[in-house]
This record gives structure tokens, C-alpha cells and sequence, in this order.
């Protein structure tokens, strides 16, 4: 695994030959729309990089999944989106799901206008939203601040905290963490099954200059 900065060092000489080695790209995303913006503005943004680096032939790395980090959960109990399909491992606070939605959407917009190029089994998805949600998004709960206090003083990893290591930080806070961790990394390990959908529709004459959002009400 290499991990490096979507921000400012997928130009790199390093970034540039981990995308031409490795096999995968997870991409961290957050609910902030000024920091999504910046994955596509400018010549060293992500997708620009990428989008280069595939036209050039030395792109092997492409998108396997997104991860929304930091989102707020209802309950422990594994959700699925009645709309899209698409299966997370907790139950996220409603005001967060819309976010994430208004994002994906963007998402599968400029997808849809070329950028499915850059995708992993982008002829299996073809140009669904619904499989595109179910292929592509996760997410990772927010953790409390005495959980990510306790492990980077501790050192150790959230999957590896038990309730004993502080009396401030209990099983109950620590538990569903450690399972949506687990339960995340193991379905990076898997993809749903589907059948092959042909190729995507390239609708690039919709596709938007910058980054635009169309909320709903």
C-alpha cells in the first residue's frame, strides 16, 4: 500500500509510479464540497492526473472504491439505501446520506461524461446509478475524539483498541468502530456480483467545466 496526498503530491515522481504499479485506488472522500472540488481543479488535481496518466498508457491503478470518512451514524445497524442499493455497515445520520448523495451524483455525472475510463469494471457497472453506488461508495463512521485520542496516544490501531486500555473509552463506544472498520476493510476485499451491463454511455457533452451541484430540496 502506498498513501499520499490527493491534494498535492499526485503529480509526484513517487504518486505517478505507484498509479503505474499498484492495482487499486481507494480514494478517502469527506462531506466537504470545497475539499471534493479540488479532486478535478487544475492540472495536478486527482482525475486530471489520472485522466492524463490513462491517455498516456501508464495508468494502472484505477478507481476501486470511494470511502466517505467522518460520517455521522444513527445506529450500529447495517443500512441499506432504498433508492440506490447501495449498502453501508452502519445506519448514517440523514443530513450526512444527502451529502454523500449530492456528491455521488456529481460523481456518476462526470463518470458518465469519460471519466469511466479511470474506473475498475466500469463495463460491469455500465452507466447505472444504482450500480454505481452499490460498486463504488463506503464509508467509515465518525469516530469520538476520546477514541482518536486514546489510539494515536496509545499508538494503536482503532480495529486493535479494547476497553481496557483506558477506562475513559468503553466496549460500547469502541465495538461498533472496530466492526465498521473490520466489515469495511472486508468488503474491499469483495465486489458485488453483477452481471456484465456493456459499455457506458458516454454522455460527454453534459459533462460540467467545474465542479457544480444540484441540490435537492
Amino acid at each position: 500500500a502506498i498513501f499520499f496526498d490527493t491534494d498535492h503530491e499526485i503529480h509526484t515522481p513517487y504518486a505517478t509510479l505507484a498509479l503505474g504499479s499498484a492495482e487499486r485506488l481507494l480514494v478517502p472522500l469527506s462531506l466537504d464540497e470545497n475539499d471534493y472540488d479540488r479532486l478535478f481543479v487544475g492540472d495536478i488535481a486527482l482525475f486530471p492526473v489520472l485522466e492524463r496518466l490513462h491517455n498516456e498508457g501508464f495508468l494502472k491503478a484505477k478507481i476501486d472504491r470511494f470511502v466517505f470518512n467522518r460520517v455521522k451514524s444513527i445506529n450500529n445497524e447495517p443500512f441499506k439505501d432504498p433508492n440506490t442499493g447501495g449498502r453501508l455497515t452502519f445506519h448514517p445520520a440523514q443530513l450526512d446520506l444527502q451529502e454523500m448523495k449530492v456528491i455521488v451524483k456529481d460523481l456518476h455525472s462526470r463518470y458518465l461524461a469519460g471519466m469511466h475510463k479511470v474506473f475498475l469494471d466500469a463495463d460491469v457497472v455500465g452507466s447505472s446509478n444504482q450500480r454505481f453506488f452499490q460498486r463504488y461508495i463506503t464509508a467509515l463512521r465518525l469516530a469520538g475524539s476520546n477514541a482518536i485520542n486514546l489510539s494515536k496516544s496509545k499508538g494503536i490501531a482503532l480495529t486493535q483498541l479494547d476497553s481496557t486500555a483506558s477506562s475513559h473509552v468503553g466496549k460500547s463506544t469502541l465495538e461498533p468502530l472496530r466492526r465498521n472498520v473490520q466489515d469495511l476493510v472486508e468488503g474491499l476485499e469483495s465486489s458485488p456480483s453483477f452481471s456484465k451491463a456493456g459499455p457506458v454511455v458516454d454522455k460527454s457533452s453534459s459533462s460540467p467545466s467545474s465542479p457544480s451541484f444540484s441540490k435537492a430540496g
